[in-house]
């Protein structure tokens, strides 16, 4: 059987197993699980960006800075949407944490921003201008 083909069926497999947990758990269950695994991302999105740091040399091209300044972004939002989860789970408080708003509007603008400098180095390494 083909690689591509076994790697499908582990997928659809994943999916029906988060279907069936999702179907018959209570929202709090979900609530936890979510908020366990952005953690888990975040801490992921900021260990990549810490060894990536210490051990590559990312300024040196516009893709390695666009993935350190992807990874940062990433981590920033989990851990955003995490702390208003963990705030609601253990404080019972629907707001959240203090400045949650304008702390969620200036992550948000800076994934834009990096979001654009992701397509514009796309656009010129498929141009050949890297």
């Amino acid at each position: 059987m083909k690689q591509w083909l076994i790697h499908r069926w582990w997928g659809l497999a994943a999916l029906a197993v988060v279907l069936v947990f999702v179907a018959s758990v209570s929202q709090r269950t979900l609530l936890i699980t979510g908020t366990v695994l952005g953690s888990v991302v975040a801490f992921g999105a900021f260990t990549f960006a810490g060894i990536y740091a210490w051990r590559s040399l990312w300024k040196s091209t516009p893709a390695g800075r666009a993935l350190m300044y992807t990874m940062i972004c990433l981590g920033l939002f989990a851990t955003q949407v995490s702390a208003g989860a963990w705030t609601t789970l253990i404080f019972e408080y629907e707001q959240g944490y203090p400045w949650r708003l304008e702390i969620r509007v200036a992550i948000y603008a800076a994934m834009v921003v990096t979001v654009i400098r992701l397509i514009q180095n796309l656009i010129r390494v498929q141009a050949g201008r890297a």
